[in-house]
């Protein structure tokens, strides 16, 4: 998977494992957001750290339409910073990083919902 075969998407990115409490809450709220807007140019990408495919795959069970990244090594979570699960960012349609969060206190949807609707909206007046 390259972000660059996203270009002129916006793109969700979110790090978690299946042993993260948090992420049994925030991860479902994106996967939520996926099915709502994958068709107005959203991409959402679950990016597990350090476990194996068939551990994710039998945690995931087919729950989520998002997709679902092994990052075993944690070579991506490295470059984007990571030091907490979950962490989320947003990247607007040029692949620029304008929203970053770690952690989960609830109601997640509420804050990546807003921009969304602002970066769809402005795509969509652009034409």
């Amino acid at each position: 998977m390259s972000l660059s075969g996203l270009h002129g998407r916006v793109v969700i990115v979110e790090f978690l494992a299946t042993w993260c409490g948090q992420c049994r809450y925030s991860s479902p709220s994106l996967d939520a957001i996926y099915r709502q807007h994958k068709e107005r140019g959203v991409s959402v990408l679950l990016v597990n750290e350090g476990e194996s495919a068939e551990h994710v795959r039998h945690w995931a069970e087919h729950r989520f339409a998002a997709p679902i990244l092994l990052d075993q090594k944690m070579q991506v979570s490295d470059r984007y910073g990571v030091h907490g699960l979950p962490s989320l960012f947003i990247l607007d349609r040029d692949g620029q990083i304008i929203y970053a969060y770690a952690g989960y206190a609830g109601g997640l949807e509420r804050r990546p919902k807003l921009i969304l609707d602002q970066e769809l909206a402005a795509a969509e007046s652009h034409g």
